[in-house]
């Protein structure tokens, strides 16, 4: 989805700064990464491939090396790859269901391994909301203002049983075009803070 350029800043309630930032127009994908390319970067050696981890590991406060940090990106049968699949392969009926249970550190690799880079919370909120700020007491999500009576079931996945496909819920979608902004599952950003790196939206 492009996102045209201009002067940014949070609105959102837990927002890390009120700093203005000036933005380059930009593109962001329309969907959250499912199951199905996540499993194209396993195949093709994502995580054996020393170019597409750019950044350097830290856990605990202490530096790992890059061979340290791959014995920490297990899934259940101790293969690499996301915590809860199996065997490098994904939960059953989930093909286009995001990919989850991914460090940050995965989630920058995966999108180097594509050519791209993970938004900065900046880039993200903008695409989620457009250029609108809140205003009052009103609740503003991706499609609009949300009134105190309305009925998310539609637009977004908050029902707590579990994520949904990635193309799903269309009337949930941003002024930009972007699915699942708010709902379904929290979203890695490039930004880091004290407490780790920074998330946009929320999930299930």
């Amino acid at each position: 989805a492009y996102v045209r350029g201009g002067d940014y800043r949070l609105t959102s309630w837990w927002q890390p700064t009120e700093e203005r930032v000036r933005l380059d127009a930009y593109f962001i994908d329309k969907f959250e990464v499912t199951n199905r390319e996540y499993k194209e970067f396993i195949n093709a050696g994502g995580y054996l491939k020393r170019q597409f981890w750019k950044y350097p590991f830290v856990k605990d406060g202490k530096s790992l090396t890059w061979e340290e940090a791959m014995l920490t990106f297990k899934d259940r049968t101790g293969l690499p790859g996301p915590r809860n699949w199996s065997s490098q392969d994904f939960p059953e009926g989930k093909t286009e269901h995001p990919v989850t249970d991914v460090t940050w550190y995965e989630a920058a690799a995966y999108a180097a391994f594509r050519g791209k880079q993970l938004p900065t919370i900046f880039q993200w909120e903008k695409a989620a909301r457009g250029a609108r700020a809140v205003s009052g007491a009103a609740q503003l999500m991706p499609w609009s203002f949300m009134a105190e009576t309305e009925t998310v079931d539609h637009r977004a996945n908050f029902k707590g049983q579990g994520s949904m496909p990635v193309a799903s819920l269309e009337f949930g979608m941003s002024p930009y075009g972007c699915y699942h902004m708010a709902g379904n599952v929290s979203e890695w950003c490039l930004n880091e803070r004290a407490s780790g790196f920074m998330t946009g939206g929320g999930s299930w």
